[in-house]
C-alpha cells in the first residue's frame, strides 16, 4: 500500500466535536508534555547546555517559538462567525463542543 493510499483511509476530523472526558483527558496529556518540555529546558539551563534565553549554545541564529494570540472572532459570548455557522451540525445545539481555538488548545481553562 502506498503512502497516498494511508492518506486516504485516514478519517477526517470534523471541525466542531462535543467536549467530552476524552477531549479534557487529551488537553491535560498536552499540558503535562508541556511543562516536562518546560522541566527540561529549565534543567539544560541550569546545566549550562542552553543559555539564559532557552536557545541551545550551538544554535548559531535566534530561535523564536510562534506566538499564538487568541482570535478575537472565537470569543466567548459572541455569534459563531458567519463563514463557520452553515457548517455547524445542528445535532451539537446546546452541548458543549471543544474549543475551535488554537490559543486555547493547551490550556485548561475554569
Amino acid at each position: 500500500m502506498s503512502s497516498g493510499d494511508e492518506q486516504s483511509d485516514e478519517e477526517t476530523v470534523p471541525l466542531f466535536r462535543p467536549f467530552t472526558k476524552e477531549s479534557l483527558a487529551a488537553i491535560e496529556a498536552r499540558i503535562a508534555e508541556l511543562n516536562a518540555r518546560k522541566a527540561e529546558r529549565e534543567r539544560l539551563k541550569a546545566e549550562g547546555e542552553i543559555g539564559p534565553d532557552g536557545v541551545p549554545e550551538h544554535y548559531s541564529i535566534p530561535h523564536h517559538e510562534d506566538r499564538l494570540e487568541p482570535d478575537p472572532g472565537l470569543e466567548v459570548g459572541m455569534p459563531l462567525p458567519r463563514a463557520l455557522a452553515p457548517d455547524f451540525p445542528p445535532e451539537l445545539i446546546a452541548t458543549p463542543i471543544e474549543d475551535l481555538d488554537k490559543y486555547y488548545e493547551n490550556e485548561r481553562v475554569s
